[in-house]
């Protein structure tokens, strides 16, 4: 009886998997402008409670994290709601540390500007542990060119991860490897217990146990 109560509770996380958190962007706090960075406005260390590390930049030696409004003519609108976060000074790669281990489930990207040639090509995000070693990634997703169309292009993942990198390629090398992305609606998962495999490997002992009473 012991075993089939621990069983069915530590089953629970086999349910189809919800979102434990989307970073829409939405609750960073712009003031009167269009956009700033994370560095500005003091939270490179606190939103959301995580990490946001920097990157070097061609454009202006260091990148960072930043958040965006809708009604900026440097960017389309957000992918949900009214703002959504970009590379400032356009760093080829920025990465998240949280608190604990994630599953990242997913996001969307889409390029700088419409037709501008310094917009990312390519998209990849990088999943590593906390001893800095690679749990998986999505590859290198392509980008629209917004003057062509405005949809964002969504990079699935579905691997554990302490930190995400989000690393991009620049196809026009004349620019150097550096290109500016926008991204939003990044999806997280919570990581199941460890009791999810002990209940599973007890259930089947006690399965197996009855049928040789049988």
């Amino acid at each position: 009886m012991k075993r089939t109560l621990l069983t069915l509770m530590c089953l629970a996380p086999l349910a189809p998997m919800a979102l434990a958190e989307i970073i829409d962007f939405e609750d960073v706090n712009l003031g009167a402008a269009t956009r700033d960075n994370f560095l500005n406005l003091g939270i490179e260390n606190t939103y959301r409670g995580y990490t946001w590390s920097r990157g070097p930049s061609n454009f202006g030696g260091e990148g960072y994290w930043a958040a965006v409004a809708n009604g900026d003519g440097q960017f389309v609108g957000a992918h949900g709601g009214n703002q959504s976060g970009w590379n400032w000074n356009g760093p080829r790669t920025l990465s998240v540390t949280f608190d604990v281990d994630k599953i990242y489930v997913g996001a969307w990207f889409n390029v700088f500007s419409g037709g501008q040639d310094w917009g990312a090509d390519a998209v990849n995000v990088i999943g590593y542990d906390s001893s800095n070693s690679v749990t998986g990634q999505t590859g290198f997703v392509a980008l629209d060119d917004v003057s062509a169309s405005p949809g964002w292009v969504y990079a699935a993942g579905g691997f554990t991860a302490r930190r995400i990198e989000i690393l991009v390629r620049q196809d026009d090398t004349s620019w150097g490897p550096d290109g500016w992305w926008s991204v939003d609606d990044i999806e997280l998962g919570v990581v199941p217990e460890p009791c999810t495999m002990i209940a599973l490997g007890a259930g089947l002992v006690g399965f197996v146990a009855r049928r040789r009473r049988k």
